[in-house]
């Protein structure tokens, strides 16, 4: 986009774009930024899974004492390593269960290329045109990352084998997780990422209306119903639609305190509580 500019003059106008997306994004986007505060801890790092073109990433930089983003787009890798200092380290590759390759599959209509809804699973955005990418994939547990206090995972269905591929890691740093899951990728995708952590130890939670409540409420055919699905060209998320799932382990007392006043009447005592001593 800004090719043709020097180096320092790119890297101011990417800043500028992304705290601009990141403002509409706050505004018009995930309902659940707000509780970025309460789920990121300063003195630990975060990990940025999907980072396509940096809000989150932008977010946590503020809040986290380092960031690890990963993108496997190889054109918005690069902006994101021409847009932030050294406390965000960019990953050009994918993130899975295994070690190698895969295939991005980039959607396209029209002359667009609607790359925040690339995935390495074709079925799951089959009606578009696509272009296919050879990108290099790892697991989280190869870096061997050892303070990690928050996890974001958006990977337009392929969060369940992210998560695989970080067992290690979770079970190591237990961090507060913010990880998306849509019925309309991979049906059975909320209740076994649910499934899979809670035997972890994590407890689940969505945020609807203002307010955190248990995974247990979540209702497919109420939370992801087909008519409430973010369209190409819609400008706002319909707030009926649930996508983002919150987990914390009962160890991160100091998580359950800040949210609080957050807790629908629905999470019991057992639910809101940190782990007992």
């Amino acid at each position: 986009m800004f090719e043709s500019q020097p180096a320092f003059i790119r890297k101011i106008l990417y800043r500028l774009l992304i705290l601009k997306r990141t403002r509409y994004q706050w505004l018009h986007g995930d309902r659940e930024y707000p509780l970025l505060r309460h789920l990121v801890e300063p003195e630990e790092t975060s990990v940025d899974v999907g980072a396509n073109t940096g809000v989150y990433t932008w977010l946590l930089a503020r809040r986290s004492r380092k960031v690890y983003a990963f993108e496997p787009n190889p054109q918005l890798a690069k902006l994101l390593r021409e847009t932030f200092g050294k406390r965000v380290e960019v990953f050009a590759c994918g993130v899975s269960d295994t070690e190698g390759t895969l295939t991005l599959w980039i959607p396209r209509r029209g002359e667009r290329e609607l790359i925040g809804r690339s995935s390495m699973m074709r079925e799951a955005i089959d009606e578009f045109e696509l272009r296919a990418v050879e990108v290099p994939v790892r697991t989280l547990d190869s870096l061997d990352l050892q303070d990690v206090g928050f996890m974001k995972v958006h990977a337009e269905a392929h969060e369940y084998a992210i998560l695989q591929g970080a067992r290690q890691t979770l079970e190591r740093c237990r961090p507060n997780l913010m990880v998306a899951a849509q019925s309309r990728f991979t049906l059975e995708d909320p209740d076994r990422i649910f499934a899979y952590l809670s035997d972890l130890g994590y407890r689940g939670y969505f945020f609807e209306k203002g307010r955190i409540r248990p995974f247990r409420c979540f209702d497919i055919e109420v939370h992801q119903r087909p008519d409430t699905v973010l369209q190409v060209g819609q400008a706002a998320y319909n707030p009926d639609y649930i996508y983002n799932f919150i987990y914390i382990h009962p160890s991160r007392s100091v998580v359950f305190e800040r949210l609080a006043e957050l807790f629908s009447d629905e999470v019991t005592a057992d639910e809101r509580s940190p782990a007992k001593r």
